[in-house]
């Protein structure tokens, strides 16, 4: 299987890699740079978002071990369940949900999980823990129960991008390989979507009806014109994926915006109640800790900058498939996601400096 890397470290496959049986036509191809650098840029948004999911699973955990009082350790307890083997549950009685993994998902699947983990509560047991250790139950397990969602949300698109690289590059499929790549794919955004809670609820889709169609005629006919037309009417369906993007970033970012509100009130008690030789420990924690926030809240922003560009540079695409010139959004959107792989970068070498610190 061939893989290529790009100047950043991001695996770049190519569509022999994902949909394999491919046949190379005869005729002219679009410049695939413009279609390479928008999905390198995409792969960043994806690592990024990895470490957004860490980050909130990271500072939640510390949240959640602080406000664990003396009636809630109980709480704490995991339980779990298998179904003949093929699909595993884990749930926590704190929060009152439950988690699945495994095989296929539906609504029947949860409400039993949820049932288990109610009856799995301790006789005597109130049915509402302490606010406090309530939130922070919450703020720890929901993200880690996003970690496959998000895989699937950001791997749709991506694999949407690497595949308009290749077509671009002339490397082709037949119809029914094309169907079927376009309806997978689609079929992961959309469990994506509905296990993240993000969108109105209604089907996603990464390739629209009527856009799997103009696709299969590109495919047929090589020609640039045809290319374009399909990227336009793909257009809608990647507005909608940019929002879903910006919700998700939102989303994640409140985790980790809650859980320094937290560490800051506990900094101020804590500088309230120290001798006046021990305060200037308190204010160096406070400054650490707004130092590593920043940086985090730097990832977010970074995020959001690059999904909220996919539009644009979607839109530019089009015209790059017959050869247009002065692509600004695409270099904008390239330079973005050089920036948002530094702030990964940045970010990761501080945690792991950190972590040897405290070791």
């Amino acid at each position: 299987m061939r893989m290529l890397y790009n100047n950043c470290g991001f695996k770049i496959f190519s569509l022999t890699a994902l949909l394999g049986g491919l046949v190379l036509a005869g005729c002219a191809a679009p410049n695939p740079k413009p279609f390479q650098d928008f999905s390198t840029a995409t792969a960043s948004v994806d690592t990024a978002t990895d470490q957004a999911l860490s980050e909130a699973i990271a500072q939640s955990r510390e949240a959640l071990i602080n406000s664990i009082g003396p009636n809630d350790f109980d709480r704490l307890k995991l339980h779990f369940e298998s179904n003949n083997g093929k699909q595993y549950y884990w749930g926590n009685s704190g929060d009152g949900s439950w988690n699945i993994t495994g095989l296929e998902k539906n609504d029947a699947d949860i409400e039993k999980g949820t049932a288990e983990v109610a009856r799995a509560r301790q006789p005597g047991d109130s049915t509402q823990a302490p606010s406090e250790a309530s939130k922070w139950m919450n703020n720890y397990y929901v993200p880690q129960r996003m970690a496959e969602g998000i895989s699937d949300f950001n791997g749709a698109y991506l694999k949407y991008t690497q595949a308009l690289a290749a077509l671009a590059g002339k490397e082709f499929i037949s119809d029914d390989d094309f169907s079927k790549m376009a309806g997978n794919l689609n079929k992961n955004l959309n469990n994506a979507t509905q296990h993240l809670k993000v969108g109105s609820g209604q089907e996603a889709a990464i390739f629209s009806t009527a856009a799997t169609g103009a696709f299969r005629e590109y495919i047929k006919s090589q020609q640039s014109a045809a290319l374009r037309k399909a990227i336009q009417t793909n257009q809608n369906a990647i507005e909608e994926y940019s929002n879903l993007g910006l919700e998700l970033t939102y989303n994640l970012s409140g985790y980790v915006r809650d859980a320094y509100v937290a560490k800051f009130k506990q900094l101020e008690k804590d500088f309230g109640s120290a001798a006046p030789d021990e305060r200037k420990k308190v204010v160096a924690n406070a400054v650490t800790l707004n130092d590593s926030t920043i940086k985090r809240w730097a990832l977010f922003g970074g995020m959001a900058k690059l999904y909220a560009s996919l539009p644009e540079s979607h839109s530019e695409l089009a015209r790059a498939a017959e050869g247009s010139a002065g692509l600004s959004a695409i270099a904008s959107m390239a330079d973005t996601g050089a920036k948002l792989y530094k702030l990964y970068k940045d970010l990761n070498d501080a945690n792991e400096k950190a972590n040897k610190n405290s070791n």
